[in-house]
């Protein structure tokens, strides 16, 4: 019946459950008593439920291993995340639908999950040595179909010349993980059905070791309990909070969409790490640098004491334009840092940003205040959604142009909600753009 073995992990501070068959959910209105009808139709012994936008699952354990309490799905976590972030394709960022994603979480161990239409794929939550995992995928790929292959960043020259659009990124980034821990843990547990008589003996022989032992053991399993109870309690009351009245929406948060933005300070370093450019005689000359937070690209052109033959010894990945007097070399980043930081009312920056800016003479332009974009629901689940309103308001701004670097302006993006998207330079005078997060 599970034809994917149950396999757990450590990652960071918790214990993590592959290998689950993923079943979808139909009773809206009670998400939690159809997943336990599932989970006694398919014989598990455990279950989680995993309800987003417009998907709802349940995730069942065979009874091939042994799952340690308070174990956490893995391919609900990640699936979750990766639902609510926006990844650089094709030179802008955008959710993803239709994915699969092959990550390292321990040694000689790889996770391999798949996503279509935002539902996990049964069968396509498994952990195994890398060939087996690889092997997986190269099977779930030949469906076609897939928007993109996300995968650990060790894999990323094998992948890249294998499948389109393939996007490196650690297994703890797409958990979403701070410090080792994942936040508001407690969706991703597993579950294991009330069985009222196992309970009432249980408690029996805690009692009696509390007697015989004189140990607060009784106590602190009766604290266990009662967490784990007050947890699925929590659990339900999410999905009744949207199924309690017939025809009742989803309320969804619009995402910070200035968590998947690098920081300034990030693209910046990563920016001029870029901008060391081989120089020799009879390099050719830079004409334009460009640089994004999935890239740089630099722009040549060729000055009458140089040639193509030059161009190609110092930069052999140039490609050079069919003139032969340009040529561009384009390069992407590894995932920069971001952070998801406490927002700032406008009323407070203005002043701050614009002081800074003038300063040193340069000038700087603020668009007018635009409520963020919501995400994107599928067509046939619009009527069931309802987007919550944003408590914040996005404004571009475009500084420049100036000849100072961006290591000397560096500070002046420094603000909570500020982030840079692109940074040009051309003929020695340098633009920023960006936007500007702000309450």
């Amino acid at each position: 019946m599970y034809a994917t073995p149950i396999t757990t992990v450590q990652i960071g501070k918790h214990a993590w459950v592959s290998g689950l068959t993923w079943v979808p959910l139909t009773k809206q209105r009670d998400l939690v008593g159809d997943a336990k009808v599932q989970m006694a139709k398919f014989g598990g012994t455990a279950f989680v439920v995993r309800h987003s936008a417009g998907v709802a699952q349940v995730g069942i354990a065979g009874t091939d291993g042994d799952i340690p309490r308070g174990a956490l799905t893995l391919a609900g976590a990640v699936a979750d995340t990766v639902a609510m972030r926006d990844f650089p394709l094709n030179g802008r960022r955008q959710r993803l639908q239709d994915w699969i994603g092959l990550f390292e979480v321990a040694q000689n161990q790889w996770f391999l999950i798949a996503v279509r239409d935002g539902a996990i794929v049964p069968n396509c939550d498994r952990i195994g040595t890398y060939h087996e995992a690889y092997d997986l995928l190269e099977q779930t790929y030949s469906v076609g179909g897939w928007t993109a292959v996300l995968g650990s960043p060790s894999i990323e020259e094998d992948a890249q010349a294998s499948y389109h659009n393939f996007i490196p990124v650690a297994v703890e980034e797409v958990l979403g993980m701070r410090n080792n821990h994942l936040p508001k843990a407690g969706r991703y547990t597993l579950r294991a059905p009330s069985n009222p008589k196992a309970k009432l003996l249980a408690v029996a022989i805690a009692g009696l070791a509390l007697v015989a032992a004189g140990t607060g053991y009784f106590l602190y399993q009766q604290y266990l309990d009662q967490k784990a109870a007050e947890e699925l309690a929590a659990l339900q009351a999410e999905m009744a909070n949207t199924s309690q009245v017939a025809g009742a929406k989803v309320q969804i948060a619009i995402p910070h969409g200035w968590v998947n933005v690098p920081t300034p300070s990030s693209l910046i370093a990563a920016c001029m790490a870029d901008l060391e450019i081989p120089a020799a005689p009879g390099s050719w000359d830079l004409a334009s640098y460009v640089c994004e937070p999935t890239g740089s690209t630099v722009r040549l052109s060729r000055h009458d004491h140089t040639n193509v033959g030059y161009l190609k010894a110092l930069l052999p990945e140039a490609v050079v334009a069919a003139d032969q007097n340009s040529a561009t070399w384009t390069r992407t980043f590894q995932t920069l840092d971001s952070q998801d930081e406490s927002l700032s009312l406008w009323a407070e920056m203005e002043t701050p940003i614009f002081t800074r800016i003038q300063t040193a003479n340069i000038s700087i332009s603020v668009g007018a205040p635009t409520p963020p974009p919501p995400p994107p629901i599928p067509q046939d689940q619009a009527d069931k959604v309802e987007i919550l309103p944003a408590d914040w308001v996005e404004r571009t701004v475009q500084v420049g142009p100036t000849p100072l670097m961006p290591e000397t302006i560096r500070e002046m993006f420094d603000f909570p909600g500020v982030r840079l998207t692109k940074i040009t330079a051309r003929e020695g005078q340098w633009t920023y753009e960006g936007t500007i997060y702000a309450k």
